[in-house]
């Protein structure tokens, strides 16, 4: 997964310790195929951070543009933005259920989110 001040997401699949290495570019980390399995657009700036849910179906990205995106991996689409009112830094699903997630926001507070009623259920 790569989205080092990007403002998207790839994903890309690891290379099969068997298989025989191509040839590197300067670029070439040895590890990764060179094209993304996936790439998923929608973030306004860089992305910061990102959270995959138990599950692996879901990915939560946070960034710069001032939003934490949900991301249906096998379809590709994003499923909703939660707004904050400043840089989100951080970003990660509940450890306990997938439904909630929890974010942190330069504005100095923290905030359990529900995805279901798409709203904050707490903040500290």
């Amino acid at each position: 997964l790569k989205s080092v001040w990007d403002n998207f997401v790839e994903k890309y699949y690891l290379k099969n310790k068997h298989d025989t290495p191509p040839t590197r570019n300067k670029d070439d980390d040895g590890y990764f195929e060179s094209v993304p399995f996936r790439v998923f657009r929608g973030s306004e700036g860089p992305i910061i951070d990102l959270n995959w849910s138990k599950k692996m179906y879901f990915l939560l990205s946070a960034g710069t543009d001032r939003n934490v995106r949900l991301w249906h991996i096998a379809r590709q689409i994003q499923i909703a933005c939660f707004p904050h009112p400043d840089v989100v830094p951080t970003v990660v699903f509940h450890p306990l259920s997938d439904v909630l997630f929890l974010s942190g926001c330069l504005d100095g507070r923290v905030k359990l989110w529900n995805i279901h009623a798409r709203k904050v259920q707490s903040h500290y």
